[in-house]
């Protein structure tokens, strides 16, 4: 079965196991996005329930208020809340997208993969995943600056499947560029068709959050749990109820990234450094080991 899996992958090969990948390993995606988001949430509800408490102390009401003198002084209650928030966000999501990558080389190698390891295996390699992951945003916001940060976003492509499966602990950076740029525009195209399918489907899910959005609006107001006539109050629950409806399949697009990455990874050590063969061998002996005499 396995050999059948280690050979070169066209554009539709990989597109196709990407979501192959994804599905197969549904159960674990889903274990680690709740833990994930589970933390995130926990985290946030506790810090609201902080500055709720803070502000009703301080002001003698539960919720921010733009009005008054004190603004600068609600601020300054809230930043350092806020920045705990974050910080604690940014550690989870360098662990999230750690794991991911994780759980889909062990479902390309068919091996068995432990919630329990793959958490001690990001840690091991947290700062390196975390500067991947800092560079990328930093490309990525700069999209709209110039088009030329994009093949610098597709050079990261094989760093954090490079750093777990080689157990590269500072230049898995390095590595990803010496394996895309063997194949370069082959890389660069994969990843610019990919892009396009995905704006494609990002379009269709802000549609569908939007949908989702002014049915659950409908329903609060028709149930007079909000009030029609208050504007500010709609707007609020706009933006609240579209963000919970859209960032799941914001998640989902970005875990299917993930599998993309893992398999283009694999795909150039296929093509330009005969890991199939390699592997094969190694499992061979592996399970038939030679008694030295």
């Amino acid at each position: 079965m396995i050999s059948e899996e280690l050979k070169a992958m066209d554009f539709g090969r990989l597109l196709d196991r990407s979501f192959k990948m994804f599905f197969s390993s549904i159960k674990q995606i889903l274990k680690i996005s709740l833990s994930y988001a589970g933390i995130n949430l926990g985290i946030i509800l506790i810090g609201l329930l902080i500055l709720a408490g803070v502000f009703y102390f301080n002001y003698g009401s539960f919720f921010f208020s733009m009005d008054g003198e004190d603004i600068y002084a609600q601020l300054l209650f809230a930043s350092p809340i806020l920045i705990i928030i974050m910080f604690i966000n940014i550690i989870t999501a360098v662990f999230f997208y750690g794991m991911i990558h994780d759980l889909y080389i062990n479902t390309f190698l068919e091996d068995e993969w432990s919630f329990k390891k793959s958490i001690i295996k990001v840690k091991g390699k947290f700062w390196p995943i975390f500067l991947n992951g800092f560079l990328y945003l930093i490309f990525y916001s700069l999209l709209g600056v110039c088009c030329l940060f994009f093949p610098l976003m597709v050079f990261l492509t094989a760093s954090i499947p490079a750093m777990l499966f080689e157990n590269i602990k500072s230049d898995g950076i390095g590595r990803s560029f010496s394996l895309v740029g063997r194949n370069f525009w082959g890389v660069l195209g994969t990843k610019l068709v990919y892009s396009l399918i995905i704006s494609g489907i990002s379009i269709l899910a802000i549609i569908v959050a939007g949908l989702i959005t002014f049915v659950v609006l409908f329903i609060l107001i028709a149930v007079n749990l909000i009030s029609s006539n208050d504007s500010e109050t709609i707007s609020i629950w706009l933006m609240i109820i579209f963000v919970i409806s859209y960032i799941p399949l914001v998640m989902f697009l970005n875990i299917i990234e993930c599998a993309l990455n893992v398999l283009i990874f694999f795909n150039q050590k296929i093509k330009y450094e005969n890991f199939g063969v390699e592997f094969l061998a190694n499992s061979i002996i592996d399970d038939n080991p030679v008694e030295i005499k």
